[in-house]
């Protein structure tokens, strides 16, 4: 993370740019109907959309990445911007996912039949429940620039602030940038 102490030493803006972030993550979580069993869900992640700010530094050719979404969240890592690669450092920062839970359960049905018996008819019933989690996650990845666009190839990895046995990962995680 950079302190404010480091922002003093800006020589130049790279420049300004507004992003979009796609993907898909893998969230493994105790299955609830059996602890010691885990069940995996592939959850697309809500297109995050948002400023994003390259600033070169004076100390080692380092550069200042700031991300700050539309919905208040900021966060930021330093560089290096070697030719049109751009490597970063790891940071964290949260993710809201929305986690589905699915419950079934059968019912049994009494009825006569034709012959005044006495009978039972199975009807399964299954419900969803969607809430949404919190994860603190680590993003690691590299990007590369293409005249006014920077294309961002990350990593998630990280757990719930709730319950620590909900993991998520993914590594197929794009961001584009596209300069002001």
């Amino acid at each position: 993370m950079a302190s404010c102490a480091d922002t003093a030493d800006v020589r130049d803006a790279k420049g300004g740019y507004r992003f979009k972030t796609t993907g898909k993550v893998t969230l493994q979580m105790p299955d609830a109907s059996n602890p010691k069993a885990t069940v995996s869900q592939v959850v697309n992640l809500t297109n995050e959309t948002g400023s994003f700010e390259l600033v070169s530094l004076k100390d080692n050719d380092k550069v200042l990445l700031t991300f700050d979404q539309l919905n208040g969240d900021v966060y930021h890592t330093k560089g290096t911007l070697s030719g049109d690669e751009l490597s970063f450092d790891a940071f964290t920062r949260t993710l809201d996912l929305p986690i589905t839970t699915e419950y079934s359960d059968t019912l049994h049905i009494p009825y006569l039949d034709i012959f005044g018996q006495s009978k039972f008819r199975d009807s399964i019933i299954t419900y969803t429940e969607t809430e949404t989690e919190v994860f603190d996650i680590t993003v690691t990845g590299n990007a590369k620039t293409y005249e006014n666009n920077i294309i961002f190839s990350l990593n998630y990895k990280g757990q719930s602030q709730e319950d620590k046995q909900r993991t998520v990962e993914g590594s197929d995680i794009q961001m584009l940038c596209k300069k002001n």
